[in-house]
């Protein structure tokens, strides 16, 4: 074998086992802070599986206090911060935000994630934006993207 190896603790373990059904090898690694072929190798070694579902997966349904509650922080949090608050997925926030949007019952609004500007944000390309304000380039999401020249 390659690479190096790393000790999981009984702490992890345990919640890898708890949570192998709900949350996807990516999310799992996102919270255990190990890559996802790291997470995805330690169920296979420890014959941790995942339970076997129909053909169709069957998205969770949204209820009115987490629609609410994206409807309230949908501008004010990280679509990270939100998965996390709500215990959903990356992909299922993004997508239930832009129904909202879509529907208008939620404004999109782009601010910098630094300055909070709004009026001086510009579109650089797909959910990418550029704040002529602090001179920095980011993601819809709010994370600040590096310079690509320093």
């Amino acid at each position: 074998m390659t690479g190096n190896k790393e000790v999981w603790t009984e702490k992890e373990v345990n919640f890898l086992k708890e949570n192998i059904n709900k949350m996807t090898y990516v999310e799992l690694a996102r919270k255990l802070k190990k890559t996802p072929n790291s997470v995805a190798g330690k169920a296979h070694r420890d014959r941790i599986k995942k339970k076997k579902t129909s053909k169709r997966w069957k998205a969770r349904k949204w209820n009115k206090k987490e629609e609410d509650f994206l409807i309230e922080n949908a501008n004010k949090m990280t679509t990270e911060e939100l998965a996390d608050k709500l215990n959903r997925s990356y992909h299922s926030i993004i997508g239930k935000r832009n129904l909202l949007v879509k529907c208008g019952v939620i404004e999109k609004i782009t601010k910098c994630p630094r300055c909070d500007s709004i009026e001086k944000i510009g579109d650089v390309g797909n959910n990418t934006y550029f704040c002529r304000n602090c001179l920095i380039e980011f993601r819809g999401n709010g994370k600040i993207l590096e310079p690509l020249y320093k």
